[in-house]
């Protein structure tokens, strides 16, 4: 055989130095409960497909990230909706995946979001996740923007006993 002429060996090396991209980008969150990772542009959760995931909070069950949806026939293209991700642990996915169930029994009510869709998180995942980790996430509407999660976190004294009254005036009738 022929020896590979210098040539050849500079394109070979060039082909081996050419940077790679993968087939698909990474938005990753490490937060103190565990890791959220989604598969960018675009995921597929409940038979719609979601894009720009924006962190707006984590919990003791789990992550909510502000999606959009890029196809749904659940939601209105350009309204962003929520995507709530179980942490790892049992209880954790226990807790979202029973959210998930209260919430479809109470479709159609008055005043409670709506559960649009739900997937299991390894769908949506990229990589570092094992086969059947048993996270869940699950998709909900309306995005409520400045959402208060206490009364003692509204900012104005008149709300805070507004509010106060009002728990007393249900629980009273209750």
């Amino acid at each position: 055989g022929s020896l590979p002429t210098r040539r050849s060996l500079v394109s070979a090396a060039a082909l081996l130095s050419a940077p790679r991209f993968p087939a698909h980008a990474i938005s990753r969150w490490s937060l103190p409960n565990g890791e959220v990772s989604l598969r960018e542009p675009t995921f597929a959760c409940g038979g719609s497909s979601y894009e720009a995931p924006i962190l707006l909070g984590a919990g003791g069950s789990g992550a909510a990230l502000s999606v959009s949806p890029s196809s749904s026939r659940l939601a209105v293209k350009g309204e962003r909706v929520v995507l709530k991700v179980s942490w790892s642990s049992p209880g954790a996915a226990a807790a979202v995946r029973n959210e998930g169930a209260v919430l479809e029994r109470l479709n159609g009510v008055n005043g409670v979001e709506r559960l649009l869709g739900r997937c299991d998180y390894t769908a949506i995942s990229v990589g570092g996740e094992p086969g059947g980790s048993g996270r869940v996430a699950l998709l909900l509407s309306p995005l409520v923007e400045d959402a208060v999660d206490s009364i003692g976190a509204l900012a104005e004294a008149r709300m805070q006993l507004a509010g106060r009254a009002r728990f007393a005036e249900i629980r009273r009738d209750s």
